[in-house]
């Protein structure tokens, strides 16, 4: 597993709608439109609470 770095960018897209947040990242992450529910309900059976934000980290490949 690789150390945790600092974001070279952020963006932050709370209270913008569709296609903005897109646009701002240039890629719609992630592919599995069911993503943002399993990490949720992970979350939770792991007797975690969100702050109601999604936070993904992109890193980019050569």
């Amino acid at each position: 597993m690789e150390p945790e770095r600092e974001p070279a960018a952020v963006a932050d897209c709370i209270g913008l709608y569709c296609p903005v947040p897109i646009a701002m990242t240039k890629e719609a992450l992630p592919a599995d439109p069911a993503a943002e529910e399993d990490i949720r309900l992970r979350a939770n059976r792991a007797g975690h609470e969100g702050d109601g934000a999604m936070r993904f980290s992109v890193r980019k490949m050569k």
